[in-house]
């Protein structure tokens, strides 16, 4: 993830705590790919931080099943929005996460789609988690 960003924008985050400066990182992919009604977000990568060290990085792929083409368009245009609302969810679900345990995929489901419910109304969109991983640092 580092790699993809440009010089300027790793020096701005130099003054950041490391999970901060990585889940702030995140939010410069700024995009998203529309394929009929669903909407993809790309991945989402934080690290996951105990005693002031990285311990693990989690990245979750999640995309947006929207049936309304007006509502659609909409998400699309407000994708950095969503994207910082996802981050905000899914750094505060890192910092309770079992190191020693899997990945609870439903639960990552239910906290994003409580997150878009809030933004877009209940009913209106379907969040799919389609990949969740942890990566454990030695």
């Amino acid at each position: 993830m580092l790699a993809a960003m440009n010089r300027r924008a790793f020096l701005a985050l130099g003054g950041l705590p490391l999970g901060a400066a990585l889940a702030h990182a995140d939010t410069r992919r700024n995009d998203a790919a529309v394929v009929g009604t669903l909407i993809l977000l790309g991945p989402f990568d934080l690290s996951v931080v105990r005693r002031a060290e990285v311990r693990a990085i989690m990245t979750v792929v999640a995309d947006l099943v929207v049936a309304d083409d007006t509502l659609r368009a909409r998400i699309v245009a407000e994708v950095p929005r969503l994207r910082e609302r996802y981050l905000d969810h899914l750094r505060r679900l890192s910092e309770t996460v079992d190191l020693a345990g899997w990945l609870d995929v439903g639960h990552i489901a239910a906290v994003l789609q409580a997150a878009t419910d809030a933004l877009y109304g209940a009913a209106t969109t379907r969040v799919l988690v389609v990949h969740a991983i942890m990566r454990r640092l030695a």
